[in-house]
């Protein structure tokens, strides 16, 4: 029985991680609520490792983060102020689904079975450059334009801004920010030959945040290579660590650039050199193309934001106007004009929106919750090159992604947060008996060889 509730425990991580870049589909209406198919497969995942917690006796290795518990009751705390009950209560049930299913569910799935911790970042890794084919596919898909908007596309070549299986460009260079950090930061602390599907993954990942024309996507990517390699670094002092990190950044940038130079010249008409003489104009479009498209106020319209949401919390200093309430109060106080659905106003900040939704206890709790993750993830760094790597990605998005974007609850941030507390987590918590192989397993002297990560 506990190897056929492995393997169902195991194909339902599957179909959660693979189903998590979709934003665009495969999503249901629950209550009122959009859920996401993701979710749902997390959900099961939860109640089939609690059960076979509670069947083995493992209850006891059940445990929820201080951090995660302070940040449920900071939403909590903010119910009441909001103007918006069932967007309110909507993202309570949110907060409260990815603390249990992330930070006691899977950590919990890696403590029953922990042979599967370096199999599960595979998954992830492996989800991530299927995303990546999904968006090469996207460039030769609307080649010749497609159902989207001018501001989609960049330049007269009419370059597409990929979005892949998410909304916005934006959102895509979100995902794959944490997988660039764990293959890089695992391919920089190794000492033996490269493990090439690291490298495809990196570069393969990176290229596609490029391509993305995500400008946050560009300056978390930038973070992500500098952070990374000063972890391994740590991990691993040896100028070998450097120059791999630019051969990884300068592939990436091959890649791209070969891939945008392609696709302009192919675009373009006449001679072999009339079409090479069209890249420098493209790269002109592609430096201004928000002013290009009309868009170039974008950084004013953020600046009014940020200082509305400023001007929330300064009203609710504490608990906030209620998390996912932003839309509703501004509305109902005049200070913006009232749309059919309110709840679609947001702070394109998330440290912003968490200050006006949750006030200065909620924001001070996801603080803690994500740097005390971090902090267990980089300490287990030696041990586990993905956990460092997780603890880049949560750096990079906490600082650099999240001043452009908005909602603490996307899964893609707490995915990460679940691996990096789960990895940092094994083995100290766990007896001795389950660190190590028996000598009849393998090779005589393997006895006591941990399961790499």
């Amino acid at each position: 029985m506990s190897a056929k509730i492995r393997i169902l425990a195991q194909a339902l991580f599957v179909l959660a991680v693979v189903t998590l870049p979709v934003d665009v589909t495969l999503r249901f209406r629950l209550f009122g609520y959009n859920a996401r198919l993701s979710q749902l497969f997390f959900g099961l995942l939860l109640l089939v490792v609690l059960a076979e917690a509670l069947r083995t006796s493992s209850w006891r290795s059940l445990g929820v983060p201080w951090a995660g518990v302070a940040y449920l009751a900071a939403v909590v705390a903010s119910i009441p102020w909001t103007h918006d009950v069932t967007k309110t209560l909507g993202y309570a049930a949110w907060a409260a689904f990815d603390v249990a299913a992330f930070l006691v569910g899977l950590p919990l799935f890696l403590r029953l079975y922990p042979q599967l911790r370096a199999w599960s970042v595979a998954v992830y890794l492996a989800t991530a450059a299927i995303v990546c084919e999904v968006a090469f596919g996207e460039i030769a898909a609307l080649f010749g334009g497609g159902p989207r908007p001018p501001s989609a596309f960049i330049g007269t070549a009419g370059f597409p801004r990929l979005q892949a299986l998410f909304y916005e460009p934006a959102y895509l260079a979100f995902f794959l920010t944490t997988p660039v950090a764990v293959a890089l930061a695992w391919h920089l602390s190794r000492e033996a030959r490269p493990r090439l599907p690291l490298l495809f993954v990196a570069v393969a990942s990176s290229a596609t945040i490029v391509l993305s024309t995500a400008r946050s996507g560009w300056l978390a990517l930038a973070a992500t290579f500098v952070l990374a390699t000063l972890v391994a670094l740590r991990l691993r002092p040896s100028p070998r660590v450097v120059r791999q990190a630019v051969a990884v950044a300068v592939a990436s940038g091959v890649v791209a650039v070969g891939i945008l130079v392609a696709f302009v010249m192919a675009k373009a008409t006449g001679s072999p050199i009339d079409r090479l003489a069209a890249v420098p104009e493209f790269a002109r479009h592609l430096a201004l193309f928000g002013a290009a498209q009309g868009t170039g106020n974008d950084v004013a319209l953020r600046t009014d934001w940020y200082a509305l949401g400023l001007r929330v919390w300064s009203e609710h200093p504490a608990f906030g106007v209620g998390i996912g309430g932003f839309g509703a109060y501004v509305v109902q106080q005049g200070y913006t004009p009232a749309i059919p659905d309110p709840s679609k106003i947001v702070v394109p900040n998330m440290w912003v929106e968490l200050l006006a939704e949750t006030g200065l206890v909620g924001a001070l709790a996801a603080l803690a919750l994500v740097a005390t993750t971090v902090v267990s993830a980089l300490r287990a760094g030696a041990r586990s090159p993905a956990a460092a790597g997780c603890a880049v990605a949560l750096v990079v998005l906490g600082l650099v992604s999240f001043q452009f974007n908005d909602t603490f609850l996307r899964l893609d941030l707490w995915l990460p947060l679940g691996l990096a507390a789960a990895l940092a987590a094994w083995p100290a918590t766990e007896p001795v008996r389950t660190l190590t192989r028996p000598a009849t397993a393998g090779a005589p002297g393997t006895a006591g060889r941990t399961v790499p990560s």
